[in-house]
């Protein structure tokens, strides 16, 4: 089953391997981790461009661009594609005018959080409301926004190596907030000194007290502490800081610990140290660390359990409305996946619980397998189709996010296929071959059983794979010694890691 023409199929070509390029740090699924670069990725999605923009998160991943430079309203870039002479990619952005930078610094500058957060390297969630307030948006508002010129033959546009770019600047916004700002026209420095003065004059303004000496106190009870009202008004007042020394016992005292508008400021702004030589990101293994920190002093202080929300570092109490509930009946469906016309068959024994979304269900076969999840995918379930919502598409699917497994799955026996990678057609056969009760000590989805390693990306389909293996079966060939290049001499058919991939399922849910 192939069905990658209803969906802008091409012919695909590979691209001269480069090294030392930049490559995006995101290995599968998304690019982006701010709510920021996110936003700049879901708004060029916005353009109908999807298919076009995943052929370009695939060089981005394998490091096809070879530099680029962001100056006020424009990108110029280098990208290696399939000849030896890179292209030469340009990305223009519409700079505001000066009066439009002005306005929308003021608008800034009546939030005090937002200089804050900007110095700490976060973009403020609400920021595009001084903009709007400007009457500019930051993000394109349409296609029409953004010119393009590629020096490669493709005429679609964006091209891969276009699309590649994109994605690398929505990493590089996630480093550093102020290249949005640099691309509408304005470099870091500019907007600070701007936000320094115009926050000057805002400070000096009565409108707009800002003590940070002033402590909340929950006054009642306690003689002689009521504010200029005499106790008539609100019961706090202010702790004057002179008589912290004084030993005066409060009869009531009440303190509010909770998240910092900007998780982590310090490290993010300091950025990673020279002496940082782990793999891992220094940011998010340090925030790991102050998440802890910050779950224990707030223990500490209400005496209750507490727990991070997904979304962000806030905390909420383990035992309000907010906590994620885990009182949802649901089963469990063990599904066989197995790799169609593999020989011998490639497959994975999987369990998950039947709330999975199919959206969900792509990424668990992603890891149980060992894909990169670095090109289109659907699911084909009682001949209906569920993909990514796609608008530009000539193939009408529905929203694989919107469906539960339950909604799709009868019982015992049902069978459905996932084809990943339209021009290699990665066929699956999925079995529904039991419905279990869950088990309370089992984290789900987890792979229980499975025989050999998936192919490699892009190596022509299962047709090919299987040419692939005869040729490194025999050193004699003429193809021995370009294949056993081109996959490094460590392709093993027979590789299964069930710990391996146990690792990356616990990290999906």
């Amino acid at each position: 089953m192939s069905n990658y023409y209803y969906w802008g199929g091409y012919t695909p070509s590979t691209p001269i391997k480069v090294e030392g390029g930049i490559k995006a740090k995101s290995k599968r699924g998304s690019i982006g981790d701010t709510w920021w670069s996110k936003r700049w990725v879901s708004t060029l999605e916005s353009f109908g461009w999807s298919n076009r923009l995943e052929r370009g998160r695939r060089y981005a991943r394998k490091g096809q661009v070879l530099e680029f430079d962001l100056m006020p309203g424009k990108v110029k870039a280098k990208a290696q594609g399939s000849v030896t002479k890179p292209y030469s990619v340009t990305i223009e952005v519409q700079p505001f005018t000066d009066d439009e930078w002005d306005n929308a610094i003021e608008a800034m500058s009546q939030r005090a959080m937002f200089a804050a957060k900007l110095l700490a390297g976060e973009m403020p969630q609400d920021i595009e409301d001084a903009f709007n307030a400007a009457g500019v948006s930051l993000f394109p508002d349409s296609s029409k926004d953004i010119k393009t010129r590629c020096s490669c033959p493709d005429s679609a546009n964006p091209c891969k190596h276009i699309a590649a770019v994109y994605y690398i600047l929505a990493e590089e916004f996630d480093r550093d907030p102020f290249m949005l700002f640099n691309l509408r026209g304005r470099t870091q420095e500019e907007i600070t000194e701007a936000l320094r003065k115009s926050r000057a004059v805002v400070a000096e303004s009565p409108s707009e007290p800002e003590n940070l000496l002033d402590v909340a106190v929950d006054t009642k009870g306690i003689e002689g502490a009521e504010g200029e009202d005499g106790g008539d008004g609100e019961d706090v007042a202010e702790l004057p800081i002179g008589d912290f020394w004084s030993g005066t016992e409060l009869e009531s005292f009440s303190v509010d610990i909770s998240p910092p508008e900007v998780s982590a400021a310090i490290i993010k702004r300091l950025g990673t140290p020279e002496f940082w030589d782990s793999k891992d990101e220094f940011d998010a293994v340090m925030s790991k660390f102050y998440g802890e920190v910050s779950r224990h002093a707030i223990e500490s202080a209400y005496g209750e359990p507490m727990e991070f929300s997904e979304d962000e570092d806030d905390m909420v109490s383990g035992d309000t409305d907010t906590a994620k509930s885990q009182t949802k009946d649901v089963d469990v469906y063990q599904l066989k996946v197995t790799l169609a016309h593999s020989k011998p068959p490639i497959w994975r024994r999987i369990l998950v619980t039947s709330d999975t979304t199919l959206s969900e269900l792509h990424q668990i076969i992603q890891d149980a397998m060992g894909w990169d999840d670095e090109h289109l995918h659907m699911f084909v379930i009682d001949d209906e189709y569920y993909s990514e919502s796609d608008p530009s598409s000539m193939f009408e699917s529905t929203n694989e996010k919107t469906v539960e497994l339950s909604q799709v799955i009868s019982g015992e026996g049902n069978k459905f296929s996932y084809e990943y990678d339209f021009g290699d057609s990665w066929e699956h056969k999925i079995l529904v071959e039991k419905i279990l009760t869950p088990d309370p000590d089992v984290h789900y989805p987890v792979c229980i059983k499975g025989k050999r390693a998936c192919p490699p990306e892009d190596c022509g389909g299962i047709s090919r794979y299987h040419y692939i293996l005869d040729v490194l079966e025999d050193p004699d060939d003429p193809e021995y010694e370009d294949i056993t290049e081109c996959f490094g001499g460590g392709l093993d058919p027979k590789y299964f890691d069930l710990d391996d991939i146990n690792v990356r399922l616990s990290l999906i849910m």
